[in-house]
């Protein structure tokens, strides 16, 4: 997808137990299509990405559901744990951001 408005459109038809949602998008931003996304289908979780580690897109996001955070320069290994934390329940946020 590239906005939030085409996430949104195909939420319920593409079946998805995570979803990777970049916070920076056109139309709709990632913060209102978690919140939105998670209304449809409460069960779904989501990791967001993010170009920058500030805080601000941090808490809204958590605020809007998202169960995870990472930097779109994670490394794959990084991205892997990210899943597996979350697809089991848990919670994953980039091991650096509050030390950037």
């Amino acid at each position: 997808m590239s906005n939030g408005e085409e996430f949104l459109k195909v939420v319920n038809t593409i079946p998805a137990d995570i979803v990777l949602m970049d916070i920076n998008m056109p139309e709709m931003d990632g913060i209102e299509a978690t919140r939105k996304g998670l209304k449809l289908c409460p069960d779904l979780k989501i990791i967001a990405l993010s170009m920058y580690g500030e805080e601000e897109y941090y808490y809204k996001m958590v605020d809007a559901g998202a169960k995870g955070f990472l930097l779109k320069d994670s490394d794959i290994s990084e991205v892997k744990e990210a899943i597996l934390t979350v697809s089991k329940g848990g919670s994953y946020f980039h091991r650096n951001f509050f030390t950037m």
